[in-house]
């Protein structure tokens, strides 16, 4: 039993030393690398390239670009808002904003109104991947992988080119 006892304390001790030089060596050069961000606003300004982040980090800034794009075009998300919660409400803005929910006229075909139908499920179809996939990676730490990121991607950029033009 002694033995075990310095057997641990001697582990433990070097655990904490390890720990002690990590700090003094790792700590300053990462906070050296760390960008200054002076205002909150800026680092959503700075372009980023999506390939170059990891999976978990492209669900959550495919969503949380989505966000801010949608607060731009008048459409924020409460902050006690639940992003499930949320999802609805962005979607029927897109769509009312779009024109997608537009009475059809009679010089406009049934097939013109059957695509704006069609409008409306694949931007409700958008925003639940991107919303259901960024809870997931969120609150659950599941993975995307590579046929979800691409299906992502171009929910995304289908959303973004939308709430632009609003």
């Amino acid at each position: 039993l002694r033995w075990l006892w310095q057997m641990l304390h001697l582990r433990w001790r070097h655990f904490t030393e390890s720990l002690d030089r990590w700090q003094r060596e790792r700590l300053p050069q990462l906070r050296t690398k760390s960008p200054k961000v002076s205002d909150e606003s800026s680092i959503w300004d700075r372009p980023i390239d999506p390939d170059t982040l990891s999976p978990l980090e492209q669900v959550r800034y495919y969503y949380l670009s989505l966000l801010r794009s949608a607060e731009k075009a008048g459409h924020a998300r409460a902050k006690s808002e639940t992003p499930i919660r949320y999802a609805p409400r962005l979607s029927s803005a897109i769509d009312s904003t779009s024109g997608a929910d537009q009475p059809v006229s009679d010089s406009k075909t049934q097939e013109a109104a059957e695509l704006t139908q069609n409008d409306k499920k694949i931007i409700n179809d958008e925003i639940d991947l991107l919303t259901k996939n960024f809870v997931n990676t969120r609150y659950a730490g599941k993975k995307a992988d590579a046929q979800t990121l691409t299906q992502l991607r171009q929910a995304w950029k289908s959303l973004q080119n939308r709430l632009h033009k609003l």
